[in-house]
């Protein structure tokens, strides 16, 4: 039960980032955030978790 708790726990933690991205990258993300009434940085961390558990696939 306490390996199930920590588990949770360490995979609520959240970590602080700074990035920097075009300024007309951020205009637009803010735009679309404020359509979907979103905060931006839920949609940067849901782009990001989507990328790392590989359900996002990147054009580069």
């Amino acid at each position: 039960m306490e390996a199930k708790l920590a588990s949770k726990n360490f995979l609520n933690k959240t970590k602080n980032i700074n990035i920097r991205i075009p300024e007309f990258d951020m205009l637009m993300l803010k735009r679309k955030s404020a359509e979907l009434n979103i905060p931006y940085q839920t949609i940067l961390s849901s782009l990001i978790h989507q990328y790392v558990t590989e359900k996002l696939k990147p054009t580069l």
